[in-house]
């Protein structure tokens, strides 16, 4: 295959292939009756994922679900610190780190690319050129972005008059290289003989949490062959600290659903000693006896053993759903037990 081969698609050519796409695949789906569809939802975005080419200029490619339990991406780890430069060394790494994990994907961080930036620094001697950093910054900003040249009162109006280049200089890279710079004494010298000249890309935005510098870092992982938390687990023990160690000033936190885990878990804690109180209390009052109900809530710890054993028969993860779940068995096995 050559570039000739390489059919270019419009935006509207693209679009109208992907809602093609979408709708065959519905289709198909909601054809497919419960008994006849033989792979999960996550089976088919692996296979997606895996049949996908890699796109190059994306900053992004995401492949999710409608799944349930908390809010956030499965891993969400803050990296914090006041030295923009080691955070992204250390976001580097994390990412290479977290890339070594088998079912972790959709690794990504919260640094978006921004326009393309000219940084200039003076060279070594352009002081005794008779030209400072403000001096080759007024120049330019008045080329290219314009300098009152006059003012004339015409009537009861003022007119003024500014001047600047044209905009057939304004992406002409050589006439920027050669622009001419006249230093205190007059002498016009060469922008590059007095600057270095860098192109890059800037970031659009730069995060912040509590005040500090932030870049998140991000990833999806598939229950099927790992969860969250061990993968969290496991770089926790050396691989964090390691990186503080080596990049200082900078500090880790978590988010995601770790984070909107132990919030929503907590609450449901409190509610869940709530509701034992509640039913201690009722059935005090029913059996009019403070040693009956003791008798009949000891079910509850016993039915603990059956749901460790149904995840690990299953070969589930404990996840919030789960807890849910726990809750819910708890006033089933109290009324069996009654």
């Amino acid at each position: 295959m050559n570039a000739n081969d390489i059919k270019v698609l419009t935006e509207k050519e693209i679009t109208q292939k992907m809602a093609g796409f979408k709708a065959n695949y519905n289709r198909k789906l909601n054809k497919a009756t419960g008994d006849e569809r033989k792979s999960t939802l996550a089976d088919v975005i692996a296979v997606w994922r895996e049949a996908t080419p890699e796109i190059h200029g994306a900053l992004a490619v995401k492949f999710d679900d409608m799944s349930a339990g908390p809010g956030g991406k499965a891993i969400e780890i803050r990296l914090q610190g006041d030295n923009l430069d080691n955070i992204k060394s250390a976001a580097a790494e994390l990412r290479e780190k977290l890339a070594s994990f088998a079912g972790v994907t959709d690794i990504a961080d919260s640094l978006v690319p921004g326009k393309p930036e000219v940084v200039m620094n003076l060279k070594e001697g352009a002081h005794k050129l008779g030209l400072t950093a403000s001096d080759v910054a007024s120049q330019l900003r008045a080329a290219y972005q314009g300098d009152k040249a006059d003012e004339i009162q015409i009537g009861h109006d003022s007119v003024k008059f500014n001047v600047k280049l044209t905009s057939d200089y304004f992406k002409n890279q050589d006439f920027f290289d050669n622009f001419k710079l006249v230093s205190a004494s007059g002498q016009t010298l060469p922008l590059t003989t007095v600057v270095d000249i860098q192109t890059r890309r800037g970031l659009s935005s730069i995060n912040r949490y509590n005040r500090e510098r932030t870049i998140t870092v991000s990833a999806d992982v598939n229950n099927a062959v790992t969860n969250a938390q061990e993968v969290l687990s496991a770089i926790s023990r050396d691989f964090l600290r390691e990186l503080t160690a080596k990049y200082q000033g900078v500090s880790i936190g978590f988010g995601g659903q770790r984070d909107a885990s132990r919030e929503t878990g907590g609450s449901m804690g409190k509610a869940f000693l709530i509701g034992i109180f509640g039913v201690f209390v009722i059935l005090s009052l029913q059996f009019r006896s403070w040693l009956v109900p003791f008798v009949v809530m000891f079910a509850i710890p016993l039915s603990i053993i059956g749901v460790v054993w149904g995840h690990i028969v299953a070969g589930l993860s404990f996840n919030m759903l789960s807890l849910i779940g726990v809750i819910s068995l708890a006033g089933i096995v109290v009324n069996d037990s009654i």
